[in-house]
């Protein structure tokens, strides 16, 4: 890939944002370079001038399929940091419900006495229910599903070693891969009279794959959606302040179990916990600012 020039972009080059990379895989045995085409989705341009030091082609997966990304460690003789070269900005971080829906995740003051808040707003906040939802129905589906199968094979003494099997710890399962790579193998082998109870989990799995697919690309989506959020807060802040400071969370005090008397408020407590995800941002705030400055929590959020 050819680093692009910004400017050239803006005018025009946007087509190169899909290209293809020839990404070196290995060697003949006469010592030529076998490359692998990959074709991409550059989502930004490389800075004009800079080397590509290395390249890491990594997989993961994203429900039932595979996403591939291109992750580039660039070198330059000499970088250059848009911060502010002056000033001083407080972040407190923190979690509120507001009143319309959105979710306040942290207060700003700056030295220039201007201040302000960073809130997700509530149409990302249904989409995080909307996923919780999906689980849910998930769950609900899996357990019905799980007894079905079972129920039908109780009393029968022909079935095949692999479902009788399987049918031991069927009432332990609580994964739905589990039950649809049962129902994957069963599709291969099938015997007599067994249509009612094939139909009935076949038709469970393609629905369970439709919502495991939605629950998936959604999170997905929201989770980057998120990120570029903080990103450009923090971008945002560094270019008119130096220094940030900011509290010295642990952030695993958020993450442990409540006291029995007071379980029933958890639910939502960790939801937002989860929601806010404190550690996206002051990743974010560490990596935009020249310099953070850690302070000691206490006191700095206190009750009414």
């Amino acid at each position: 890939i050819d680093p692009v020039p910004g400017a050239a972009w803006e005018r025009g080059w946007r087509r190169l944002w899909r290209t293809v990379v020839h990404f070196r895989v290995g060697s003949t045995p006469e010592g030529k370079a076998i490359f692998a085409r990959v074709p991409i989705l550059l989502h930004r341009p490389l800075p004009a001038g800079a080397r590509v030091k290395w390249a890491h082609l990594t997989r993961r997966r994203v429900a039932t399929h595979t996403r591939w990304e291109l992750l580039l460690v660039l070198s330059q003789e000499r970088w250059v940091r848009l911060t502010a070269s002056a000033g001083r900005v407080g972040i407190d971080v923190g979690w509120r419900v507001l009143g319309e829906g959105s979710l306040r995740v942290a207060r700003w003051a700056g030295d220039d006495r201007d201040e302000g808040e960073l809130v997700l707003p509530a149409d990302w906040l249904a989409g995080q229910r909307k996923v919780r939802d999906l689980q849910s129905i998930r769950d609900d589906r899996l357990n019905e599903a799980r007894d079905r199968l079972a129920g039908w094979g109780r009393g029968c003494v022909d079935l095949p070693g692999w479902l009788m099997e399987a049918r031991r710890t069927l009432h332990a399962w609580r994964s739905p891969g589990r039950l649809a790579a049962l129902a994957i193998r069963w599709r291969g082998e099938r015997f007599l009279q067994d249509e009612d109870a094939f139909d009935a989990l076949e038709t469970w799995r393609r629905r369970d794959k439709h919502l495991y697919e939605w629950e998936e690309n959604l999170r997905e989506k929201l989770q980057g959606r998120r990120q570029d959020i903080y990103r450009c807060f923090a971008k945002r802040l560094s270019e008119r302040y130096h220094t940030a400071a900011v509290e010295a969370l642990d952030l695993r005090d958020f993450h442990r179990l409540p006291s029995p008397e007071d379980e029933a408020l958890d639910g939502a407590v960790k939801e937002h916990v989860r929601d806010a995800c404190l550690s996206r941002l002051l990743g974010a705030i560490r990596e935009a600012f020249a310099e953070v400055i850690p302070l000691d929590p206490m006191h700095t959020t206190m009750e009414c």
